[in-house]
């Protein structure tokens, strides 16, 4: 029983290591897809190529915000 309870302060501890890297991978991952969204990067792609169909840009701008989000999260 002693050996939890010492526990115990650990266990909080990491908890709110997980919350407080839960918090800045959304606020960066969120971050990183205004700085994107205003990049605009179909401008620079179009009448190539590369050029997005439909609403790639989102698909784009999303994956790279959840790949920061999650990055974040795990390290």
């Amino acid at each position: 029983m002693q050996g939890f309870l010492s526990a115990i302060p650990s266990i909080i501890a990491a908890i709110v290591i997980l919350i407080i890297g839960w918090i800045v991978g959304i606020v960066l991952g969120n971050a990183v897809k205004r700085v994107i969204r205003s990049i605009s990067p179909s401008q620079y792609v179009s009448g190539t190529p590369l050029e997005p169909e439909g609403d790639a840009d989102e698909s784009l701008v999303g994956g790279l915000g959840k790949l920061v989000k999650y990055i974040i999260m795990l390290c």
